[in-house]
């Protein structure tokens, strides 16, 4: 049975887990991570999600709402990870299917993700679940 609960701070450390596991070809610093879920956790509006099967956390997913000029308001999901050991048993439609509950019960219409152009299987899931690729773009970063 999977349950989908909000993260609490005391979930930081099982969190940081899987977090740390995202992405192998990248360190993850633990410091930042702390302050950044202490912060994001400390905003109602940014949520972040368990999934636990057997109590175990096996995922979570981030999202939060955007307002833009032009636009009615979006959710848009930060990240979704389900650990390697747990794909492909529903843990990330749970996921998907608890974001777009939260969606609809605040008026919130649409949903959006990014996915990396290399993660197929990502890409893969996002589809089979009902999202549709709507553009390509290139990412800009410059630190201050």
């Amino acid at each position: 049975m999977i349950s989908i609960e909000r993260a609490k701070p005391e979930d930081k450390e099982s969190l940081y887990a899987l977090f740390a596991h995202w992405d192998m070809d990248y360190v993850f610093e633990y410091e930042a991570f702390c302050e950044s879920f202490d912060r994001v956790l400390a905003n109602a509006e940014n949520r972040v999600v368990i999934a636990r099967c057997e109590g175990r956390p096996v995922g979570y997913a981030q999202f939060f709402p955007c307002d833009e000029l032009g636009l009615c308001r979006f959710y848009e999901i930060a990240e979704l990870l389900v650990a390697g050991d747990a794909r492909s048993r529903g843990i990330g439609q749970a996921l998907l299917d608890h974001i777009e509950a939260v969606a609809r019960e605040n008026g919130v219409a649409e949903i959006k993700l990014s996915s990396q152009t290399y993660r197929n299987r990502a890409h893969a899931f996002n589809e089979r679940a009902g999202y549709c690729n709507f553009k390509t773009q290139k990412g800009y970063s410059n630190t201050l």
